[in-house]
């Protein structure tokens, strides 16, 4: 690896410091004007590294203002993700703002969950399903030609950033946009995993991007605003299309929203999705049926408590069939009640009888095959194992 030039890191210390001191302000601010201020010498600098390709100072300190300093953290990265995912543009002459978008789709199936490319009519009709039900009548949009994995997200700031300025490139140009490097690698196999309609919209600067910011119309007019009702067309319109590229699988749309915002509302509406799949897939591959399943919930902890896992096989036996995984998201932490709502997710699939346990369990994987180890009802950590006949399937849902 080539070194950087001499003299170059005292610079780049130098960065991170200012840095993590704008982060800070930011995160202290005691009024609107304040933070105003804050705010765009912050942007400004995220914005230079992001030119610079420069992750590292950007990592280095939101991994140091996340021990020292959480809410100086959270304003950091908050810059780092507008920066990212939004930029401005010039079309017909006019500037335009411009917001990368992901529309999730969660999904699950007894089989390989596929990747597949988008034909270039699909990407005009996903794109024109868009402008009708999500987005502002006098909005652009350019549709990625795939629906990638989490593992087929660009991973880097950077990364996103330059997959932002491509889509925007495809606005000005009315070409295509082309695939980005990450959409090539392979995706985990799990039963039950995202997959992620990425696209980028363009309004005339100052303008509003969704249906749900414009007043709800007069006069008889039916225009929705409204979230829920915007989710459910969404999803009614969208689904004849992108379940034929989902063969084999069950699909719930999410709704679509600036990348960032979609990706955490997929991931929190992947954890009750993802155990309800695990309950059907017993009930429809083994004919294990959900009243006579039991669960055995189990926190899991590294230095704090990171994620439960729920295990789940037959009732009144010590085999464990399949499990999932309940990840802590965002401000989440052992003083949120998650148990409760793992309980009532279980109780709504129809899963009575439950096992809770309390004390810690470290978070330990097999040695074999990576996969997490679970606890059993008595309390002690267990490999997950599936009846011969359907050994075959991936015992894991994410």
């Amino acid at each position: 690896m080539k070194r950087p030039p001499y003299g170059s890191r005292p610079r780049l210390s130098r960065e991170m410091a200012q840095l993590s001191w704008l982060a800070s302000g930011l995160a202290q601010a005691g009024s609107r004007m304040e933070r105003t201020y804050w705010h765009g010498r912050l942007q400004t600098l995220v914005e230079q590294l992001l030119t610079a390709k420069d992750d590292e100072s950007l990592n280095v300190v939101l991994n140091r203002l996340s021990d020292s300093e959480p809410v100086g953290h959270d304003a950091l990265m908050d810059t780092i993700e507008s920066a990212v995912e939004s930029t401005t543009t010039i079309i017909d002459g006019k500037p335009h703002d411009v917001l990368l978008i992901a529309c999730p789709l969660l999904t699950w199936s007894r089989y390989a969950i596929p990747t597949p490319t988008l034909s270039a009519k699909d990407q005009r009709v996903l794109a024109e399903l868009l402008l009708n039900t999500v987005l502002t009548r006098h909005a652009r949009v350019v549709v990625l030609g795939m629906l990638v994995g989490p593992d087929q997200i660009p991973r880097e700031f950077t990364q996103l950033a330059a997959l932002t300025q491509n889509l925007t490139q495809a606005l000005v140009n009315g070409k295509a946009a082309p695939l980005h490097t990450q959409a090539q690698e392979e995706t985990n196999r799990f039963l039950s995993d995202t997959r992620y309609l990425i696209a980028a919209t363009a309004v005339p600067k100052g303008d509003a991007l969704f249906r749900w910011q414009e007043p709800r119309a007069t006069g008889g007019n039916s225009q929705l605003n409204d979230r829920a009702d915007i989710t459910q067309l969404w999803a009614s319109t969208c689904m004849p299309i992108l379940e034929p590229m989902l063969a084999g699988c069950r699909v719930s749309a999410v709704l679509p929203d600036a990348f960032h915002a979609a990706c955490a509302a997929a991931d929190r509406a992947s954890r009750p999705y993802s155990v309800q799949a695990c309950i059907n897939f017993l009930s429809e591959s083994i004919d294990l049926p959900p009243e006579k399943q039991r669960a055995v919930i189990g926190p899991f902890h590294a230095q704090r408590l990171e994620e439960y896992r729920i295990a789940l096989g037959p009732r009144n036996e010590d085999a464990l069939y399949h499990g999932v995984v309940w990840p802590l998201l965002g401000i989440e932490d052992e003083q949120t009640d998650m148990v409760a709502e793992i309980e009532q997710v279980l109780r709504a699939a129809g899963v009575t009888d439950i096992v809770t346990h309390e004390h810690r369990f470290p978070m330990e994987f097999c040695e074999d095959c990576g996969g997490p180890m679970y606890a059993n009802a008595d309390g002690e950590l267990a490999h997950l194992e599936m009846p011969e006949s359907a050994a075959a399937q991936p015992s894991t849902l994410h």
